[in-house]
């Protein structure tokens, strides 16, 4: 029996609207810079949250949950106010399907109902709460602290041509006089040559582009099979181009080339993701789900491993 997924309403509500909120004030938060200022994670294990938590969570920020506060001795300050951190739970269930029933009355009385029992794989989204340690009071600063180093240019460059040299091999890349796109039929990423990108930050401009593309090319039916037949606007299509736009921001960040200029927070872009998101609270949350198994699918593909890229970029 195949597995279903249920998500939690309460939880994927949570992430809409606080989604929701950063687009209503002008920011893309799966477009925030992650490299530049940080990955955010726990002060008390420096572990990295990840998947939809960087959308959720403040660029290099640290967070504590309650529980570690309170272990740890110190207070919060007045006026704190918790974040949601969204992770979650695989648990199992038994469900009963009842067997054939006697075929007649006497039977009935008599027969004692077989019953078929199946074992279920559920997947529980949860989330707990957690608090900046910049609200938190009586923490040792320097346990706090963190070196931010920007990689050098070159080194984030080389990255960046790694990445896709290495997927030309898994699927084609394809340049010329053409818009970016993704050809499923073909299996052909379609980019414009370099020298169509203009401005001061041309080099993220295409690298940006570029792996919208190859985050798109992970669904064919070949590899993770999540490309559904959509037109223009509708769920699947949304759906999909969410996945393209966060997997890009992924891999910015893991190759070090994601910086703000890069973006056009453009107020057709954004009104377009309020209405998605609008419309289905669960669409960040899958989307940012799906994203996160496309990057651990390339990097595992390109014979990288993602915590060892990520730590050289940060």
């Amino acid at each position: 029996m195949s597995d279903k997924i249920f998500f939690g309403s309460k939880v994927s509500q949570i992430v809409t609207d606080r989604i929701i909120k950063k687009l209503e004030q002008g920011v893309i938060p799966w477009r925030q810079s992650w490299t530049s200022s940080g990955l955010p994670v726990n002060w008390e294990t420096k572990r990295p949250y990840s998947g939809v938590n960087l959308l959720l969570l403040d660029p290099g920020a640290e967070y504590l949950t309650f529980n570690q506060i309170k272990k740890l001795g110190v207070r919060l300050k007045k006026g704190a106010k918790a974040l949601p951190v969204v992770f979650w739970k695989v648990d199992t269930i038994e469900t009963e399907k009842p067997g054939d029933k006697a075929q007649n009355e006497q039977e009935e009385i008599e027969a004692v109902e077989e019953v078929e029992k199946t074992i279920k794989t559920v997947y529980l989204l949860r989330y707990y709460l957690v608090y900046n340690v910049e609200d938190v009071e009586g923490l040792p600063r320097h346990k706090g602290q963190q070196e931010k180093v920007q990689p050098d240019c070159s080194n984030r460059t080389q990255k960046a041509l790694t990445v896709a040299k290495e997927w030309n091999k898994v699927c084609q890349i394809k340049h010329g006089n053409y818009n970016p796109s993704y050809s499923p039929i073909a299996d052909t990423i379609y980019m414009p040559t370099f020298d169509k990108f203009v401005g001061a930050h041309k080099l993220e401009e295409y690298f940006s582009t570029l792996f919208h593309e190859i985050t798109h090319s992970t669904g064919h039916r070949n590899r993770l099979n999540r490309i559904k037949h959509s037109k223009y606007g509708d769920w699947h299509y949304s759906l999909e181009e969410l996945t393209a736009e966060i997997g890009s921001a992924m891999l910015l960040n893991i190759c070090g080339l994601d910086v703000p200029e890069v973006f056009d927070n453009n107020a057709a872009y954004i009104s377009y993701w309020l209405e998605q998101l609008r419309n289905d609270k669960t669409l960040v949350v899958k989307a940012a789900g799906r994203a996160e198994r496309a990057v651990e699918y390339i990097l595992e593909k390109i014979g990288e491993n993602m915590e060892q890229i990520q730590q050289a970029s940060a």
